[in-house]
């Protein structure tokens, strides 16, 4: 594994990982990529996501055990549980998600 970090692709440019990773099927681990947009959304309310996304659909799983996506073992193999899945407004999602908080 070939360990890259984002600046380093900014500076060096895509082909340059490109060609020294992916084109020689040698596998990545690029570090910060994702860093600009956490550090957009941090200091974020739950309004500020319902501004911005509570008219998109989502789904979403409810379960009442919080440890609902654990493996447990079934017939000698470990299955991952499957918590009820529903489509739904994000703003929905969020209301629900305050209701649960204040139970």
């Amino acid at each position: 594994i070939k360990y890259l970090d984002a600046a380093t692709i900014k500076e060096r440019g895509a082909m340059h990982a490109w060609h020294t990773t992916f084109a020689r099927s040698i596998p990545a681990l690029v570090s910060g990529l994702g860093d600009d947009v956490a550090a957009s959304f941090s200091g974020w309310r739950r309004e500020d996501y319902r501004r911005h996304w509570g008219e998109k659909d989502v789904v979403v799983a409810f379960s009442p055990d919080e440890m609902f996506q654990r493996g447990v073992l079934r017939s000698g193999l470990r299955r991952l549980q499957a918590p009820h899945r529903q489509r739904m407004r994000f703003d929905a999602f969020l209301d629900a998600q305050a209701e649960s908080e204040r139970v």
